[in-house]
């Protein structure tokens, strides 16, 4: 169920800037400036290691919901108070109780009077769509379009999380909708937002990043910065240009899709294997994934990637997860993407982020790399 729910997230610089902490056409977009914005800053939520997410309000009076932020997906879309799906109001005793959205009792919600779908993963999510007053780390964006869904998979469900902020490229939007991203950019005076993560093990949504839209955050990113251009312009991603771990190394240009909502790594299955053959991970088929024990977590080989002429490193600690499980055993955070040669062969998520903060840079078609500082 877990990589399931983190295959459905993968959809399809200045002195104006603010942070969001969070609790994971053929051509770039342009923007043009408006004012400038106050710093904000808001409270970070790590669920497990596994995602994280943003506490975002919709409507007047304020309705609260913690979001996924995805850079996969160029949608926002929450639950319901009518939807009807399994478990779509959740459970207090596993923490997944939800919070659902209410337009009657909004003053400022606006019907659009549309039906909107959206597949992720072959998991549909499906709704109304509205537009409403959107307020997240101090900044109001008024009659913002998002979607209230009343039919989610079971994979969301089970999960505590409300809803979905992507901030991926408009070209893959519901028609007829501006993203959040579309509406915020133009008021900072660089297209930019970045990123950082860091890791909280089994401290339920615990402080753990925050994504800065704007700007860089000096005091967790190092000066130096490194990029990536685009591997075409609707989609977050990047080549790379070749693997290697342990006794392994294979070159070779395959795509990747950059991700802020899993904590998971897609990877091609050749390379899979050799990873877990490496690892001696084994197959648990109750969490749907390969475990390893907790105790060697910091002995497993270093992953380093290759991406635009640099060497990038996945630490052990970043892609060995504790789950909870509270049998010494812990997972592999990652999977076969069974895509050697497709479109996508990697799916690169919060395993890098929290080696190396991200800067996605809409004005220049290009994805930044600087070495997280972690404190302490």
């Amino acid at each position: 169920m877990r990589l399931a729910f983190l295959a459905a997230l993968v959809g399809f610089v200045c002195t104006a800037q603010f942070s969001i902490p969070i609790k994971k056409s053929g051509a770039a977009p342009k923007f043009r400036k408006s004012q400038q914005l106050k710093k904000g800053n808001q409270v970070l939520y790590d669920t497990l290691d596994e995602y994280y997410l943003a506490t975002v309000t919709l409507g007047t009076p304020a309705q609260t919901f913690n979001v996924a932020v995805d850079t996969t997906s160029s949608n926002f879309w929450v639950l319901d108070v009518n939807c009807a799906s399994r478990n779509c109001h959740g459970f207090v005793h596993d923490n997944t109780l939800k919070h659902t959205y209410n337009s009657s009792a909004s003053s400022t919600f606006r019907d659009s009077k549309k039906d909107f779908e959206i597949e992720y993963h072959e998991s549909p999510v499906s709704g109304k769509l509205g537009q409403e007053k959107l307020n997240m780390a101090g900044f109001t964006i008024s009659n913002q379009d998002f979607g209230r869904a009343v039919n989610v998979p079971y994979v969301y469900t089970k999960q505590p999380v409300d809803g979905v902020l992507g901030l991926g490229f408009p070209a893959h939007a519901i028609s007829g909708t501006k993203p959040v991203i579309v509406k915020l950019l133009p008021h900072l005076d660089s297209p930019v937002f970045s990123i950082w993560l860091d890791k909280h093990g089994e401290d339920y949504m615990d402080a753990g990043g925050a994504i800065v839209y704007g700007g860089v955050d000096k005091q967790k990113c190092d000066g130096e910065v490194n990029y990536a251009s685009l591997a075409n312009f609707t989609v977050w991603g990047y080549y790379v240009d070749g693997v290697s771990f342990g006794i392994y190394e294979r070159v070779g240009k395959q795509q990747a899709i950059s991700t802020t909502g899993s904590g998971w790594t897609g990877m091609p299955s050749r390379d899979f294997t050799a990873l877990v053959n490496i690892t001696k991970a084994t197959y648990d088929l109750a969490n749907e994934a390969f475990m390893v024990p907790c105790s060697n977590i910091k002995s497993y080989p270093d992953i380093i990637l290759l991406i635009a002429g640099k060497p990038y490193t996945i630490k052990s600690e970043n892609y060995v997860i504790d789950l909870g499980l509270h049998n010494g055993q812990c997972a592999l955070a990652f999977y076969d993407t069974n895509d050697e040669s497709g479109e996508m062969p990697w799916v690169i998520g919060d395993a890098l982020i929290r080696g190396y903060c991200h800067i996605y840079d809409f004005g220049l078609a290009r994805i930044g790399f600087a070495k997280f500082i972690r404190n302490g």
